[in-house]
């Protein structure tokens, strides 16, 4: 029996299949919300169509429509990855289609240079993929549009899906959408550096019940990064005690509560910064060196588009 179970649990992770941390009400209102929007979709696109009869419609709106209502928090569910990644990518499925020979070839370039444009152009989204290979491979009622195809269906369907995702997910505080408007309860981000305090599997899992979202990311995955960023948070716990100018200084917080603070000039007496990176983006500030020392906890630098801290012993007053 114990083998037969360690065979099915083993046989679930190879496939992906997870336990749901979401609640009824929060899949209900998912299937809810996309019915309203698909509906919303349809009813729009018919106004405005000359011919009603025949329904163009983008196929994967459906898709977006899953990101939207069942992940509404999700980075690949935000507006600009939804507009500009079937957008971008249908444009790039209407060029390869006049200008690859070959279908295959064409639907295969079409794909993989819409992959690679979302990707710089920060809108990676799935449904663009499928938007990309529809152009493609769509018939002769899709390919007669050419380049008007991005206008209709492509920007109508996907703004109405927005408009449609924003105004009910509105209704409920949990669910708000774009994650801007997103409203959580206030979480103490306070640092306590004496903190022996030791996470664990239940721990997370009692943090996603709370959430009550659907995250797309495995719980062994979110365990481990969890237990990299202790690893590496016990490793560094030197605080620097020294301001240098143009150094960065984090002050160690988390969320929206973060912020990085590159030093631009010092004089003993006080500090003038700008932050570079979390809260307060851009912001240029001064104020006295002892609040400035007990504002920040580390020395960090960038690496690519993170910030990490400096592996390099700090120097002590």
């Amino acid at each position: 029996m114990k083998s037969k179970t360690s065979l099915l649990h083993r046989t679930g992770q190879l496939l992906g299949i997870t336990p749901s941390n979401t609640s009824h009400l929060e899949k209900m209102l998912s299937g809810l919300g996309s019915f309203i929007a698909i509906l919303a979709i349809c009813q729009v696109t018919t106004l405005v169509e000359a011919e009603p009869t025949q329904l163009l419609l983008l196929t994967s709106i459906g898709a977006a429509t899953v990101l939207v209502f069942a992940i509404p928090h999700g980075t690949l569910s935000q507006p600009w990855p939804v507009v500009a990644g079937n957008g971008v990518s249908a444009l790039i499925g209407i060029c390869c289609y006049h200008w690859v020979p070959g279908q295959m070839l064409a639907s295969a370039t079409a794909v993989g240079l819409a992959v690679v444009a979302m990707y710089y152009l920060r809108c990676l989204h799935p449904p663009g993929g499928a938007s990309a290979l529809l152009t493609v491979i769509g018939g002769d009622v899709i390919h007669e549009l050419g380049y008007a195809f991005l206008l209709v269906p492509v920007l109508l369907n996907t703004c109405t899906l927005l408009l449609a995702g924003t105004l009910f997910n509105s209704a409920f505080s949990w669910r708000r959408y774009p994650h801007g408007l997103q409203q959580r309860p206030a979480v103490n981000h306070e640092i306590h550096l004496d903190r022996h305090a030791v996470l664990s599997q239940e721990d997370i899992a009692a943090a996603l019940h709370q959430l009550d979202s659907f995250m797309d990311i495995a719980m062994d995955d979110i365990s481990e990064v969890i237990e990299l960023a202790l690893q590496h948070a016990e490793a560094a716990k030197t605080i620097p005690r020294r301001i240098r100018p143009a150094s960065c200084y984090s002050n160690a917080q988390l969320g929206s509560h973060w912020s990085v603070r590159e030093v631009l000039q010092t004089n003993g007496e006080k500090v003038i910064f700008r932050v570079v990176a979390g809260n307060g983006t851009g912001q240029v500030g001064q104020i006295s060196t002892q609040n400035f020392l007990g504002w920040m906890r580390y020395e960090v630098e960038q690496k690519g588009r993170l910030w990490i801290k400096k592996t390099a012993p700090v120097q002590l007053c």
